[in-house]
């Protein structure tokens, strides 16, 4: 997808719990020295979203689930859970709670937030284009907790390079065309 006002092009690719999703700014508008990720919940009815921006480069969400029709209100029993990790070192980032920044960081701090009756809670990173040519954003999802989405993430999008668990944070996690092929041979092979 072209987002034409900013010249930056957007790419996705998925395997079952997780997923790359890449920020090609080498198009970018040449006036444009940054760029922004925004990251929300959607848990504005029930508000009982959190997130956690943990660095400059990660970040977990849980969004409990609740149900829609019989017993419509009451929790389903399970949340999804999400761990982000982006290739690059973001400029600044921050909390967006109701519609309103609660917290910018430029260093390496936690940062907390959650949903409330004002509106959804969102996370942001903002990223100099400097001399990058992209931005990737890996992205590991669970209906257990966000250690399981980290483990899923990992385990999912590292055995690009390996076939085996990887349980520590590991830089192989970024190798988009890596993804695209494997599920593009698992595909044929069906």
């Amino acid at each position: 997808m072209d987002l034409t006002e900013s010249g930056i092009t957007v790419e996705a690719t998925n395997d079952n719990r997780a997923g790359l999703i890449r920020f090609d700014l080498s198009n970018m508008r040449s006036d444009a020295q940054s760029f922004y990720v925004i990251v929300m919940s959607f848990d504005t009815h029930y508000n009982k979203s959190s997130v956690t921006a943990e660095t400059s480069t990660h970040a977990l969400f849980s969004n409990p689930v609740h149900r829609y029709y019989q017993g419509a209100g009451r929790p389903a029993g399970f949340s999804g859970h999400h761990s982000l990790h982006f290739s690059q070192k973001a400029k600044s980032y921050g909390i967006i709670q109701g519609y309103n920044l609660v917290t910018r960081a430029t260093a390496d701090q936690s940062l907390d937030g959650e949903s409330d009756r004002q509106g959804p809670v969102a996370v942001f990173y903002e990223f100099d284009r400097d001399d990058q040519t992209e931005v990737i954003l890996a992205a590991g999802s669970s209906f257990v907790s966000r250690d399981k989405a980290e483990e899923n993430l990992q385990a999912e999008l590292s055995m690009t390079k390996t076939n085996a668990t990887v349980r520590k944070f590991n830089d192989d996690i970024f190798d988009f065309e890596a993804v695209v092929t494997r599920v593009t041979q698992r595909w044929d092979d069906i």
